[in-house]
């Protein structure tokens, strides 16, 4: 993903002195709400590329994540698998997200646990149907 935060341009002009001109360009108004309601790894959950997370993708994920991510086939993800894949996604806060996901605090997650209907409608407060990165917050 392009970082539009500060872009940097070095301007050499003919006969200019041999110093480089140093020209701060600012993001659009899009670019810079895109930047910030958007992770890195979006494209590998956001399969109809709108930006967001809705509910459809959601529940792909329950399945898709876990049989994934679950690398020895216990049944179980520990906080190692689970932090691998979840950042490779392109959120962050593994370690949060984990205890999040971990509702009955036995520090493994079920496939019971990941991406369900119950935390679903925790997070998407206002009921859209996508959460926004105000209410989930490990974009």
């Amino acid at each position: 993903m392009r970082n539009y935060s500060i872009m940097l341009l070095l301007a050499f002009a003919a006969g200019c002195s041999d110093e480089p001109e140093i020209v701060v360009v600012e993001p659009t108004a899009d670019e810079a709400l895109y930047d910030a309601a958007s992770p890195p790894g979006e494209r590998l959950w956001d399969t109809n590329a709108d930006g967001l997370l809705d509910r459809g993708e959601y529940v792909t994920l329950n399945g898709q994540a876990f049989s994934n991510w679950d690398n020895d086939r216990d049944g179980s993800l520990t906080l190692e698998e689970f932090s691998e894949e979840w950042t490779a996604l392109g959120f962050s806060r593994p370690i949060e997200a984990f205890r999040a996901f971990d509702n009955d605090g036995s520090n493994v997650l079920r496939q019971k646990d990941l991406f369900n209907a119950e935390q679903w409608e925790t997070w998407d407060a206002d009921n859209s149907g996508v959460l926004e990165a105000t209410e989930f917050g490990f974009y």
